[in-house]
């Protein structure tokens, strides 16, 4: 009893004593906090054991908060201020995982009209014509149904169209006073070759929102296991990233986390693939995005691969997210094949430093390059793995906070919110002997009848064998060879 006394009392008179106690209760506490998030991230045993270890290092620093108190306050001083930040950073990294972790798309419908015209969301509807297309009878439902539920559908004379863009001209033309346009009618519109096709020349009246869910996809532990992730870079800018839209940069990146190896596919944007979102019906693999979101995209691509390749994680990034993640990085070297200029920015045949802006237009060109499409797909690689390199040269707390920063909003994935820590521990471990293979596909463009969008479009189609070769890469490094 005069011992605890003694003990209190003498903490209780020495204010250093007190500071160093109150320290370690504040350090326990501390400790409470990251074991219960940690757990979250990390495995029970171990979490529990890093929680045992500092329990006992706190208990001792208040032993010795009474025998040397200045020594125990500049020990618990470090601990706290160690503990401190890593609380802040993993409470940011659990509230930062829950809002980009995401299994839905969001499509969209809208009324619109020609920027020139005097029609308001307060005008009588009653004999305006509304442009609906063949095929989409589903957009063209909801559309007349979210007409109707704001009391604008009566009197509407609907007018079909095959396709968008001969419903946009008609609009720009006067022959109809509305549209019907979705997600994938704006993609369609904006790729249109005419240049009087402008999304600057129409304003939205209506619009009307839903969630498309994507199947979960087979998981695997990231830190043992080889895997297989999508990189889709989509055509958004802005915080719209869950808004669905074209694959532009469709890349797979399959790691092996025992031999370090990491090969990165690119897969053509005009790639012809089955749209299983539209029966089957064969489009652009960039219009799987636009016509059923993220889900269409990836099944898609497994499909065209037999289903002999499985897709274990899907990233989604938007142009927004691209150009700030690489300006939080510092900046990018990547490498050009060709000399060339595109608006404010030109490239050397060779290697190129570029932050943000110049990288998405190194990204993004293809039309003045000899290949086009392809020679877009060897940029978007090169990119890949500037990205990659830049990263393992400071592969630090501070980087990938950085990295959060840069891409909140404009980045979304289907990893698991415990793999976020694996996935940095596994580039950390992976740093030194990391060999990173890229590849893209040889092939021809053709012309062909797009029996989804009911015009002759322009598709890729690999050479014999270019398939084939592209499956047994990503098998090669999965098994290890």
């Amino acid at each position: 009893m005069n011992k605890r006394k003694s003990f209190f009392a003498q903490i209780k008179e020495n204010q250093v004593s007190a500071i160093s106690f109150v320290l370690s209760l504040i350090g326990i506490a501390l400790t409470v906090l990251l074991t219960i998030i940690g757990n979250k991230y990390l495995g029970t045993k171990i979490v529990l054991l890093v929680a045992v270890i500092f329990g006992i290092v706190w208990l001792l620093l208040i032993a010795l908060s009474v025998r040397k108190p200045k020594t125990s306050v500049f020990i618990n001083l470090l601990l706290v201020i160690a503990l401190s930040v890593s609380s802040v950073l993993a409470i940011r990294l659990s509230d930062f995982s829950g809002r980009i972790t995401s299994y839905e798309d969001i499509d969209t419908i809208s009324i619109i009209k020609a920027v020139d015209s005097d029609l308001t969301i307060d005008s009588n509807f009653f004999g305006l014509r509304l442009a609906i297309f063949s095929g989409d009878d589903d957009y063209n439902n909801w559309a007349i149904s979210l007409l109707q539920q704001i009391d604008k559908y009566t009197g509407v004379i609907t007018v079909e169209y095959s396709n968008h863009i001969e419903g946009f001209q008609a609009l720009l033309a006067g022959d109809v006073d509305l549209m019907v346009m979705n997600t994938d009618g704006e993609s369609e519109i904006q790729e249109a070759e005419d240049g009087i096709l402008q999304s600057k020349q129409y304003k939205v009246l209506f619009t009307d929102s839903r969630n498309i869910n994507t199947d979960e996809l087979p998981t695997v532990d990231v830190s043992k296991n080889g895997f297989t992730v999508l990189i889709n870079g989509v055509d958004l800018s802005g915080n719209n990233i869950n808004k669905k839209a074209r694959a532009d940069i469709n890349i797979l990146a399959t790691v092996n986390p025992s031999t370090g190896k990491v090969n990165l596919q690119v897969l053509p944007r005009d790639l012809w693939v089955e749209v299983p979102c539209r029966d089957n019906l064969k489009s652009k693999l960039t219009r799987t995005g636009s016509q059923g979101g993220s889900g269409c995209t990836i099944k898609a691509i497994e499909q065209y691969f037999d289903h002999e390749l499985e897709i274990n994680y899907y990233v989604k990034i938007n142009f927004t997210g691209f150009v700030d993640l690489i300006d939080a990085l510092g900046g990018i070297t990547a490498y050009s094949y060709y000399n060339f200029c595109s608006g404010n920015y030109c490239f050397v045949k060779g290697k190129n430093k570029m932050n943000g802006e110049k990288a998405l237009v190194f990204a993004r060109i293809r039309k003045i390059l000899p290949g086009n499409d392809l020679a877009r797909g060897n940029h978007q690689l090169e990119i890949s793995k500037g990205i990659i390199n830049k990263f393992l040269e400071n592969p630090s707390l501070d980087t990938m906070n950085k990295v959060l920063d840069a891409v909140e909003g404009n980045f979304v994935t289907t990893f698991e919110e415990k793999n976020f820590i694996n996935l940095f521990n596994l580039f950390i471990n992976m740093k030194d002997k990391m060999v990173i293979e890229s590849h893209s596909m040889k092939g021809d463009f053709v012309w062909d009848f797009d029996p989804i969008y009911k015009t002759d479009l322009y598709y890729f189609v690999p050479t014999k064998g270019e398939k084939e070769a592209a499956l047994q890469r990503i098998k090669d490094t999965l098994e290890g060879k």
